[in-house]
């Protein structure tokens, strides 16, 4: 879910976070936020609605090098998708240990397995797991652009 990378650049420091802010004026695709940590965070200005949650957010921190400067950062999706992820996924495996516990007496797995509660839970969470995965493989174009306007950038 998290992909890290490091971009290395001749640049000093300073004249990269400039380069990086006059990239947020002339890009109309991107959100580039730089704050006064030298913390970088570029998002898509206008997902669509409904997998905006879903799509990468990028977020580096700038630091000096001996050559120049060092840009290191990560992808990851909204905190807000993470979050419902975690949520929905949680209830799902709570159920099943609250079916699981119900059973009186110790019960054969084959027989836990033929239960169509457990069978739905079960069901239920590799959807919704390949529902993230395919969000997150849906998002590699994004990831792509993104990488290639930091290294035509820096």
């Amino acid at each position: 879910m998290f992909q890290r990378f490091l971009i290395k650049s001749d640049l000093p420091e300073g004249e990269a976070l400039d380069k990086l802010d006059s990239a947020h004026h002339t890009q109309a695709e991107f959100l580039i936020q730089v704050d006064q940590a030298r913390t970088v965070k570029i998002t898509k200005k206008s997902a669509i609605p409904l997998l905006s949650g879903f799509s990468p957010v990028f977020i580096g921190k700038l630091t000096r090098s001996q050559t120049g400067s060092l840009f290191r950062g990560y992808f990851r999706v909204q905190l807000a998708a993470v979050g419902l992820f975690v949520a929905v996924l949680g209830t799902s495996l709570l159920n099943l240990s609250t079916i699981g516990s119900g059973f009186d007496q110790p019960i054969s797995l084959k027989a836990l397995w033929a239960d169509p509660r457990v069978t739905f839970e079960l069901q239920y969470c590799g959807f919704c797991v390949l529902v993230a995965l395919f969000a997150w493989l849906g998002g590699k174009p994004l990831r792509e652009k993104i990488k290639q306007l930091l290294r035509n950038t820096l």
